[in-house]
């Protein structure tokens, strides 16, 4: 299941990962947008504090809490270094709130591209919905304008130029959606300003995905789906995952494939 904070946007069959050539060198920009800027784009990540026992809870079922842990330190640690280049402005909204120290140590890009922001309380529709309403407020109060995209933080195939395409498909359109096999989705965009496509809905269900598009249809809200992705959740996921980045290397990756080898082999051991 993707993982938002530690909450699972939805629960289904399994897709093949794949990356992309185009995201091996993207130009570093500043995460200073709103100095003299009109259009900023912000890519805001939902993580959770690594705490074992707290994340990757499924997954932990195989291979332990603490290498479950690990795990996500390192896909979380790879997202934020990979992505640092994306948009105009960057945000890891985490959770629980008093983590925001280990979060700045987390990569050394977390200080140089990323703004840290506590989650807000409530469920996970609430949390999405406040982190929306708060970017497209924040963008007003600069007369700015822009899109905003969401993503979770166990999806470790979600790429640059993934999150790039996201941000050109809301020029056209209202919100963007990247599914998952398991019937929810690994992120979520919006242009120029928030449209309520989380309330009504019931997380951690295999149909969140499905009733998300049901509700834009009825509201007439323009919209697009991305690639599937698929985050990890079981084992299988994780040695699915090892086999695509043996098979597509990319730059940066060496702590995260050796953290995902020790978890195949505590899981293979157990």
């Amino acid at each position: 299941m993707c993982i938002i904070g530690g909450e699972k946007w939805g629960s289904s069959p399994q897709l093949n990962l794949f990356l992309s050539a185009r995201d091996r060198h993207v130009a570093i920009i500043p995460n200073h947008p709103f100095e003299g800027a009109t259009t900023v784009d912000h890519l805001g990540m939902f993580a959770k504090f690594w705490t074992p026992g707290q994340v990757k809870t499924r997954l932990a079922t195989t291979i332990g809490d603490v290498q479950a842990a690990q795990v996500y330190r390192a896909m979380l640690s790879y997202l934020v270094d990979s992505l640092q280049t994306v948009g105009d402005r960057r945000t890891i909204a985490f959770t629980p709130t008093d983590t925001q120290s280990g979060f700045a140590n987390l990569t050394e890009s977390v200080a140089q591209s990323w703004h840290l922001v506590p989650q807000a309380d409530g469920a996970l529709g609430d949390r999405m919905t406040q982190f929306f309403e708060s970017s497209f407020s924040s963008k007003a109060h600069h007369s700015a304008s822009g899109n905003v995209v969401l993503i979770g933080s166990d999806c470790p195939t979600i790429t640059p130029s993934l999150c790039m395409e996201a941000f050109d498909l809301l020029r056209t359109n209202e919100v963007v959606l990247g599914p998952t096999p398991d019937g929810g989705y690994y992120l979520v965009g919006m242009s120029e300003k928030f449209h309520d496509v989380f309330s009504g809905i019931t997380y951690s269900t295999q149909s969140v995905l499905e009733h998300t598009i049901s509700k834009m249809k009825r509201d007439k809200i323009k919209y697009a789906l991305l690639q599937p992705r698929e985050d990890v959740d079981e084992f299988s996921n994780l040695a699915a995952l090892h086999q695509t980045l043996r098979e597509n290397p990319q730059p940066g990756q060496s702590e995260l494939i050796s953290e995902i080898e020790k978890a195949l082999a505590a899981g293979r051991c157990s």
